[in-house]
């Protein structure tokens, strides 16, 4: 095995090393500080969101996905209301642990008159005309009082049909306009009027009380084109993400989706209501490729600025489009900052009740209040569940959840999905399994600093079978991998993915790694030193930018954290000699757990393997 080869083992984890003299009971009245490490990017109600309909939607993870409906197909007569394309789209879509954001539209370039037939029996007259692209717009006149009573009604139907149905994420308002994208650019003289907005806006105020519902655009009472929205309990969704987002402070950007949200007094909106949207069509060829659109905005930034949770994408979900490895790994990386992202950051129990520390390492809430599951991993559990309100873990601003429960080692907690089979919220945290999160009251401690001569009797023999898998996944957290590594659908994407290690690594080989994870370092995960005009240095790993700024991770227990250099402020740049990846990464473990983990990481995390069959 090459050195170049043999690095793509190298864990860049940590093991918080405790005192060998420390006692069984000595952090019994004291707080557990709990590990972070990032929460997957599929998390429910947040990231990227292909469409229903998109080719390749298995090659990026995600846990929702988008479609439009007609309005023609779901109001045949009438008063009466066919669900079943809606239906049939909410099996398909669960089947696949997923949850549906969907919009209902009057209008959609190039497919025809999309109102029921009977509303144009009464009258109601369609406009056809050509828009820019060369596409058959067909509108109908939004003031005719025989559509604006149909649309009510029916959105008072799909309301008492939807809403609180744990199958739906989101609903984005639609009805009115292109796409249902509320304007009819560049034909605005068809545009609903404002009166029309209002009853449309109420209607879904009161028809949507449990699931969220976003806007298009945000308006003031100033708002020319649209009614004022501000103080209703919409989110929004902006759909010209990365492209026209942020407040440039230019007269001729004040269209921009910051601008307007600064406009109509609803920048802090978003503490209650959620932000979503589209990445511009443009931008899906080469949106986190490192070449992206020269007109194209800082993603992390228009994320972090708009507190975006989900966002409508092609590029990295359909065929046309390559996505390669690079590709992949940069996308992880940058949605993983959309949304939440929830830390258990301490526990104590103390006087009868225990006290759990939250934070929000995110740049948004989540927006419902999932039932929250906590027990004793051995004894009784709680009589009902806590009454913690997940909406209110704001970013930057820790809680204390408590609650009264009998003292044990080790308790368990749980976040559900309502939606059955869909994927439970899973906290950031080394501690989190595929659907529990594990609260050891006492800490791990010290065992032996490892090294191969120490270890290598234990091969053969101690991988031929009866291995434990719980231990070796367990092992896996303990040794903070997930940090740096995607391993399955879960992990970070500062060091290489790790899968079909047993088809590239003998036993010998990957232990090494694990114990040396600096002796070699491959290119692409290699820091840098960059010299800067001031004379000083600053090491990191570049993430994105090559412009005029620069962006650089600087410590690998803390990716989310980016440092930004200014291009015309770097004297130089070259490779660090030293690695960013620690060492001592088995100190907490023994022989035996050392064991469990080579044989969960040569298995694929594939339970039923041989290794695990005595």
């Amino acid at each position: 095995m090459t050195m170049e080869v043999r690095v793509a083992l190298a864990f860049c984890c940590v093991v918080t090393v405790f005192g060998a003299g420390l006692g069984s009971h000595a952090a019994e009245d004291n707080p557990v500080q709990l590990r972070y490490r990032p929460a997957p990017v599929d998390n429910p109600l947040r990231g990227l969101v292909p469409y229903v309909s998109t080719s390749a939607k298995a090659r990026f993870p995600h846990s929702m996905e988008f479609r439009y409906f007609s309005l023609r197909d779901l109001l045949p007569a009438p008063g009466t209301y066919d669900w079943s394309p809606i239906e049939k789209t909410l099996e398909e879509v669960s089947r696949r642990g997923n949850q549906l954001i969907f919009r209902v539209f009057c209008e959609y370039p190039g497919k025809g008159i999309q109102i029921p037939r009977f509303l144009i029996e009464r009258g109601v007259r369609v406009t056809e005309w050509m828009d820019d692209n060369g596409m058959a717009n067909h509108t109908p006149d939004y003031a005719s009082r025989d559509l604006r009573e149909a649309l009510v009604e029916f959105i008072g139907a799909m309301g008492k049909k939807y809403d609180g149905d744990p199958r739906v994420a989101f609903l984005t308002a639609g009805m009115l306009g292109k796409w249902g994208e509320w304007h009819n650019y560049p034909r605005e003289e068809l545009w609903a009027g404002k009166e029309v907005q209002v009853e449309v806006m109420e209607a879904l105020e009161k028809s949507f009380r449990k699931t969220h519902v976003l806007l298009r655009y945000p308006a003031d009472e100033q708002s020319y084109r649209h009614a004022a929205n501000g103080k209703r309990p919409f989110g929004y969704h902006d759909d010209s993400f990365a492209w026209a987002t942020l407040d440039t402070g230019r007269p001729e950007d004040s269209w921009h989706f910051e601008s307007v949200l600064k406009a109509a007094g609803a920048d802090r909106k978003w503490h209650r209501h959620p932000i979503g949207g589209e990445i511009r069509p443009e931008l899906w060829k080469t949106s986190f490729t490192g070449r992206w659109h020269a007109r194209a905005q800082d993603f992390d930034r228009c994320v972090r600025r708009t507190r975006a949770s989900w966002l409508m994408d092609t590029g990295l979900f359909d065929v046309r489009f390559p996505l390669d490895e690079d590709r992949r790994q940069n996308a992880l990386f940058q949605t993983s900052h959309l949304g939440y992202e929830l830390h258990l950051r301490e526990a104590e129990w103390k006087a009868g009740y225990l006290f759990l520390t939250v934070e929000n390492l995110g740049v948004a809430p989540f927006y419902y209040n999932w039932n929250i599951e906590l027990q004793p991993v051995q004894g009784r559990g709680l009589d009902s569940p806590p009454d913690w309100d997940l909406r209110t873990l704001l970013p930057g601003k820790p809680a204390v959840w408590k609650t009264r429960i009998p003292r044990a080692p080790t308790y368990r907690l749980r976040i559900p999905n309502p939606m059955e089979g869909g994927e439970p919220l899973r906290l950031a945290n080394e501690e989190q399994g595929e659907e529990w999160l594990q609260v050891e009251m006492e800490p791990r401690r010290f065992v032996k600093d490892w090294q191969m001569e120490d270890l290598h009797g234990l091969l053969g023999a101690g991988l031929e079978g009866g291995r434990d898998f719980a231990s070796g996944r367990r092992m896996f957290a303990v040794g903070r991998c997930y940090l740096c590594h995607r391993f399955g659908r879960e992990g970070g994407s500062g060091g290489p993915a790790l899968g079909g290690l047993s088809e590239q690594f003998s036993p010998h080989d990957l232990l090494e790694s694990i114990v040396a994870p600096g002796k070699a370092i491959r290119d692409r995960y290699a820091a840098s030193v960059f010299s800067l005009k001031t004379g000083e240095e600053v090491v990191g790993r570049r993430v994105h930018g090559e412009g005029a700024a620069v962006r650089i991770v600087t410590d690998l227990m803390s990716p989310a954290t980016i440092t930004s250099l200014k291009a015309d402020e770097i004297a130089s740049v070259k490779v660090s000699p030293d690695s960013m990846m620690p060492s001592g990464l088995l100190a907490t473990m023994t022989d035996m757990e050392i064991l469990d983990l080579l044989a969960y990481l040569l298995s694929d995390g594939d339970p039923e393997h041989h290794l695990f069959k005595n």
